[in-house]
């Protein structure tokens, strides 16, 4: 839902922060978000693979099995994520907080979310802006904010001792 996403000009500053890192981004998502996908691409210029619109989900399990991590704000790919003990940051809004999210191995799986006055009222929150437009919970989840989950999220990828976290780290 439009007004579920964190806007991609952020994620694009995130990603910068990946670049930076040496690491490539990978894109996925459903063939709608192909408009998205297209506006990342021209304000990210870094290393990157666009598969969005491209994937089956066993191609998509094959993808986040096989990434360092996954950063979204869609809780599908962190599912999967979780259930492959593969690091994730998730953006998330507040509207319905806790009910696909705060779950996984916490050192691991870390949600980012703004505490805002619409906070679990069941998205009711939209109701005040435009269907084209993400709701003010997920708006006011900071770049910065995300950053320092990503660097923190980095730190313990860079240090676990084995290709796959272990329910120790």
């Amino acid at each position: 839902s439009v007004n579920r996403r964190w806007e991609v000009e952020k994620f694009a500053e995130v990603a910068k922060e990946i670049g930076r890192q040496d690491l490539p981004v990978v894109l996925v998502g459903a063939p709608y978000e192909r408009g998205l996908a297209l506006r990342f691409n021209e304000l990210y210029q870094g290393n990157k693979v666009d598969l969005v619109g491209q994937l089956s989900v066993p191609e998509l399990i094959a993808v986040v099995n096989q990434s360092s991590f996954v950063l979204t704000n869609d809780t599908a790919p962190v599912h999967i994520a979780v259930a492959l003990k593969i690091p994730s940051l998730c953006v998330v809004g507040a509207g319905q907080l806790g009910m696909l999210s705060f779950y996984g191995y916490k050192h691991i799986n870390r949600w980012v979310y703004a505490k805002t006055d619409c906070l679990a009222d069941d998205w009711r929150c939209v109701l005040r802006v435009p269907s084209d437009a993400p709701a003010p919970c997920i708006t006011a989840v900071s770049v910065g904010e995300v950053l320092k989950e990503l660097h923190e999220l980095l730190r313990i990828i860079h240090n676990r001792p084995s290709d796959k976290v272990t329910d120790k780290n």
